[in-house]
């Protein structure tokens, strides 16, 4: 018999991932997220997405709220897999260094790519924060994958009142956890 997987999409309110941030001091805010485990039948396992907002000041440690479970999206179907198969953290980073800061930085190192992924997202979010009419009308939706090398992923979109971004999720391994820190 092969293993099967079956991996949940899951859909989470931007008000409900983020009422857990503290409303000023923490320029630094993430989120971290990871699969859970919903059954287990017959060798094919289920997994949905759940979710932990993070944050800190430019000194001391990151603060890990609490649990966040998703909204599911429907089925997934089974997928075949062959052991090992790695379960990382991800993570959503919502604030660190500025896009300027960024741009200047790239345009100093020879060779450096001159775009920025992931600015389309970070300058949503940024809207979404400032405006809590559009807060309470956004979403992400979190569509796990498997990926080459094998590990689970997740293809995170952020939906602000028909306006959608994609986000770049950081895997946390295999990305050094020093490097996926603001």
């Amino acid at each position: 018999m092969t293993n099967q997987i079956t991996l949940l999409s899951q859909k989470f309110s931007f008000d409900k991932l983020t009422s857990q941030f503290p409303s000023s001091g923490s320029p630094f805010k993430k989120i971290f997220f990871q699969n859970e485990l919903r059954s287990l039948e017959g060798g094919s396992a289920t997994f949905a997405v759940i979710a932990y907002p993070a944050w800190k000041g430019t000194i001391g440690k990151w603060v890990v709220g609490t649990k966040i479970n998703g909204d599911d999206l429907g089925g997934g179907s089974p997928i075949p897999f062959e052991a090992p198969l790695a379960f990382a953290n991800n993570e959503l980073l919502f604030a660190a260094k500025s896009d300027k800061k960024v741009k200047k930085k790239s345009k100093k190192k020879k060779g450096c790519k001159k775009d920025n992924p992931g600015a389309d997202f970070r300058k949503l979010v940024r809207e979404v924060f400032r405006d809590p009419d559009l807060a309470k009308k956004s979403f992400f939706t979190f569509t796990p994958t498997i990926s080459e090398n094998p590990h689970i992923g997740f293809d995170v979109t952020l939906d602000a009142g028909g306006t959608i971004a994609n986000a770049m999720a950081n895997p946390c391994p295999p990305a050094k956890p020093a490097e996926s820190e603001a």
